[in-house]
């Protein structure tokens, strides 16, 4: 039996003690066939909620960026793709800077290297995100950033973050939390994925004025698989945020362990921000 994909609302006082509605938000099929919102982060930009996801039909099996917009999270607005697949081709993860910079939209995201998107979907490899062989020739998929002023038309996209040979994120790397506003930078918390498939956390800093500009990113992971709700469920070894909340300078990310259940961890992030 195949799983299916509704997202539900919960709210706390705590962060940690939630109260969940008893309907989703965002049913399948909500916006036509079996039409299906995955890894959903959520960002407020001027008075409106943005929820980003991987918007799926298995029929169609084409994972794309799609996105709803609501003013109380309760009632939401289907706007379907957020970006087209004619530009993008497979893309599955995504989320938008909490607020424009310089008059535009800003979305991380991990469009597949452009340079297979003529190839056909069935050589799709998802381990590597990729319909070819990745060489170092030719660029491989990674937290890609781009930029619109209508949330239609996408514009100077650039590849940021790429996966680093002999390390923790040496397969892939995607988007994780939406970036967390700081006076040192944009604090992204990001998912990489080594040759053995184990998903991992690692942070990254972006320039506020400029978010294009890596200032830094951490050569270990924060965070990795090792308790036995991580280690063991429906995807073994799967660390996967989309959603972090930062005080003061203790980070709280909320992670899927082995894709089954839901955890929260915590760090002191103050040595990475002032370091």
């Amino acid at each position: 039996m195949r799983y299916q994909s509704s997202v539900g609302l919960a709210t706390s006082r705590d962060g940690i003690r939630f109260d969940r509605q008893d309907e989703p938000i965002i049913p399948v099929g909500f916006f036509g066939g079996n039409t299906e919102a995955q890894d959903c982060r959520i960002t407020k930009i001027d008075g409106t909620y943005y929820l980003v996801y991987c918007l799926y039909d298995c029929a169609e099996g084409i994972p794309t960026v799609g996105y709803s917009t609501s003013s109380d999270m309760k009632k939401w607005t289907h706007h379907g793709k957020l970006v087209s697949f004619e530009q993008f081709g497979f893309n599955k993860n995504g989320t938008l800077f909490p607020r424009k910079i310089n008059g535009r939209f800003a979305l991380l995201h991990r469009p597949e290297c452009l340079d297979y998107l003529s190839l056909p979907g069935g050589e799709f490899n998802w381990r590597t995100w990729s319909r070819g062989p990745l060489t170092p020739e030719v660029q491989a998929p990674g937290v890609t950033i781009s930029f619109s002023e209508d949330l239609q038309h996408w514009t100077d996209t650039k590849v940021l973050l790429e996966p680093r040979a002999g390390e923790w994120d040496s397969v892939k790397v995607g988007p994780g939390a939406p970036p967390i506003e700081t006076p040192q930078g944009w604090l992204n918390v990001y998912h990489g994925v080594d040759e053995n498939h184990v998903y991992r956390l690692g942070l990254a800093l972006h320039d506020l004025d400029d978010p294009t500009i890596v200032l830094k990113r951490q050569i270990e992971c924060f965070h990795e698989p090792q308790l036995d709700w991580e280690l063991k469920g429906d995807v073994d070894g799967a660390i996967f945020t989309c959603g972090a909340a930062l005080k003061d300078t203790t980070l709280r990310v909320y992670y899927a362990g082995a894709d089954t259940v839901l955890g929260v961890g915590e760090a002191d992030v103050a040595s990475f921000l002032e370091g």
